[in-house]
């Protein structure tokens, strides 16, 4: 779904299929990527036929909406990890409509096409990697495409993209309860009739299941319920059915309390997020199984299920009278947990970490001194590397060669990201003034670390020494 829509990782130079009329020379690409190059909010998402809207783009897809396009790549910082993705893209803007080429990490081709409307880019992408270039903007169900839809907030990103701030966080998702519920129910005629939805010519790998799983955590607020053609109204709902008129949805569970007594009901949950319309099921605490449907609309989980056990499922969103189905709206809810007091006692001694822990600590510690301003000097001239704390790199090279700061001048900046992990030094170039350096990756092996000096091993086995500035 939509943990699939744009699977940003960094990747190599992808070729325009053959379908490209023409190549853009050198100066409409320059043009074209000027147009781009910026930070966008995503406004609407319509992935496959379902839609999104801006409160669930901010708490499922994007960190503050925001996703950052820069000369040969595309960051989007997801809120369950706070993990920051990158791919490659390329473009064709001499194409009618113009053409873009996404890579992801497992090195599949997502073509796609854009456009500006007014001050908006539009985007439209097949996911499926056989599938064709879309010919127009449109993700109706089926079609296996994603629309995307964009307003410029920052124009510039100063040579590569940033991770946004992320807000306060208002639900964690590795905690065992979330809140959830989709909606949709048939007619009596057309459940008499319903089709057999057979499952996706393609199934879901583990990581799209779990992501299908993290869009359903969280607390949500009934905003709208519909049982057997009657309309209960939401203070109804929270005066009679739920406190606060809130369900809320864990890992496989979801969880009600009665506003009479506290008690919370704990029912669990199987989802088919392959299949179309999705498919829930419902398993009760007497362990009947209640057939049901949902998707998300804009800002809302629309839940629709058979209350009886073992019954036909629905195949709409929708709850008339004699269908027997119960069909729930719901909206994420946002604001912040309630933090409980804390009682006075005494704390008992930190256990002792793990090894894994151990190696994680010092993996922390390491990034941490790596932080700062380092010089190496080699037969071409000086190299400065300016190592953020927020992962943001600028690399300086100051030439020794007189020809070449004849012709070249007397430096050349280079921008991009960097990380460490494992003993590898990671340094990703996304813009540079030597073209030959942008889009490139270089790794180093770290042998020894301290507060002067670093000694790292390219991977051509040559040992690089660098001295910190002060």
């Amino acid at each position: 779904m939509v943990g699939i829509f744009l699977p940003l990782v960094l990747g190599v130079a992808v070729q325009i299929p053959a379908d490209a009329p023409s190549r853009p020379t050198e100066n409409q690409l320059k043009r074209a990527r000027q147009l781009l190059v910026g930070t966008w909010e995503l406004l609407s998402i319509v992935d496959n036929g379902e839609s999104l809207g801006p409160a669930l783009i901010r708490s499922k897809v994007a960190v503050n909406s925001q996703l950052v396009i820069g000369d040969r790549m595309i960051q989007i910082t997801t809120p369950d990890t706070d993990a920051a993705r990158v791919s490659a893209y390329r473009i064709n803007p001499s194409a009618d409509p113009k053409q873009i080429d996404v890579i992801t990490e497992t090195d599949k081709l997502l073509r796609g096409i854009y456009k500006f409307e007014g001050n908006q880019l539009v985007v439209c992408l097949q996911n499926k990697e056989t599938g064709s270039r879309p010919d127009g903007f449109a993700a109706e169900a089926g079609s296996d495409r994603v629309l995307l839809r964009l307003h410029l907030s920052t124009p510039t990103i100063a040579g590569e993209p940033t991770r946004p701030t992320r807000p306060p966080v208002t639900v964690r998702f590795d905690e065992e309860l979330f809140p959830v519920r989709p909606a949709g129910t048939p007619t009596p005629a057309q459940l008499t009739s319903a089709p057999v939805i057979q499952p996706s010519a393609q199934p879901l790998s583990e990581a799209e299941v779990r992501r299908a799983h993290q869009m359903l955590l969280g607390a949500w607020q009934v905003v709208g319920l519909q049982r057997n053609g009657e309309v209960i109204g939401a203070q109804l709902f929270k005066d009679k059915i739920s406190r606060d008129g809130r369900i809320t949805i864990g890992n496989r569970v979801i969880t009600m309390v009665s506003p009479q007594t506290g008690e919370k009901r704990v029912s669990s949950f199987r989802i088919s997020p392959n299949r179309d319309p999705k498919q829930i099921d419902i398993i009760t605490e007497l362990d009947d199984v209640k057939k049901g449907i949902y998707k998300f609309n804009n800002n809302e989980l629309w839940l629709c299920v058979n209350e009886y056990p073992d019954s036909v499922r629905p195949v709409a969103f929708e709850a008339p009278d004699g269908s027997n189905n119960m069909l729930v709206r719901l909206r994420l809810v946002e604001d912040p947990p309630v933090v409980k007091p804390v009682v006075a006692t005494r704390p008992a001694p930190p256990p002792e970490p793990s090894a894994v822990e151990k190696a994680r600590q010092r993996e922390a510690q390491i990034r941490k001194m790596l932080a700062g301003s380092w010089s190496y000097v080699d037969a071409k001239g000086t190299l400065t590397l300016l190592l953020q704390s927020d992962g943001t790199v600028t690399a300086t090279r100051y030439w020794a060669k007189a020809a070449k700061r004849l012709f070249d001048g007397a430096t050349t900046t280079s921008r991009g990201r960097w990380s460490y992990g494992q003993g590898w030094l990671r340094v990703d170039v996304l813009s540079s003034q030597d073209f030959a350096m942008a889009g490139r990756t270089y790794y180093g092996h770290l042998k020894t670390i301290g507060d002067e000096s670093v000694v790292a091993e390219d991977v051509l086995g040559r040992l690089m020494t660098y001295r910190r500035l002060q």
